[in-house]
């Protein structure tokens, strides 16, 4: 069992290393990051300012038949009101995974969360393979060692997130969808 410990131990610390790398491919790719938030946002709230006007003037309308009818009808009004406010949500929605995803290729999210998980992993790790070779609680070792497991899996979660949001990156980035084209060309 000291074996896997040991294995886990250096599974690990070879994760570690990789953060470095993904690191600078991130920063690389931060000012497109930035950018195409930008102008994602931007779209996003021009498009919910578009919908909102156009809502107010549907309800308006709707209003002013009403008086000329002398009748109101609630029901279509509070159907209005909430579509409004299902737009908006969905909006929103958009907004907050466009700054995750800037977030993930920070430093942050690329290097401290996986880094903490990674480095959290091998104390536990190394705790519970020095626990295993005492002989003396080998129940504490193994649940240290599910512990650094657990964490570990966070840690690649985190990697594979950052992974992700670079590659959206770049793939979304306008430059590459110019050069496409030119990329598969046969010769």
């Amino acid at each position: 069992m000291g074996i896997v410990y040991q294995l886990t131990f250096f599974f690990v610390l070879g994760l570690l290393a990789i953060i470095v790398a993904i690191f600078v491919f991130s920063v690389s790719q931060i000012g497109r990051a930035t950018e195409s938030a930008s102008k994602e946002q931007q779209d996003i709230l021009n498009k919910q300012k578009e919908a909102k006007i156009k809502q107010i003037e549907q309800i308006e309308q709707q209003l002013a038949k009403a008086k000329k009818v002398g009748q109101l009808n609630e029901s279509e009004l509070k159907e209005e009101i909430k579509k409004s406010k299902e737009e908006i949500s969905s909006y929103n929605t958009q907004l907050t995974h466009i700054k995750e995803r800037v977030d993930l290729i920070r430093r942050k999210g690329a290097v401290i969360y996986p880094g903490i998980a990674f480095i959290t992993s091998i104390i536990l790790s190394i705790s519970a393979s020095g626990l295993f070779e005492t002989e003396t609680h080998l129940t504490v070792a193994l649940w240290l060692w599910i512990f650094s497991i657990i964490i570990l899996v966070f840690g690649i979660y985190r990697v594979f997130r950052t992974l992700g949001a670079i590659e959206q990156v770049t793939v979304t980035s306008q430059e590459a969808i110019e050069k496409l084209p030119e990329a598969v060309k046969k010769p």
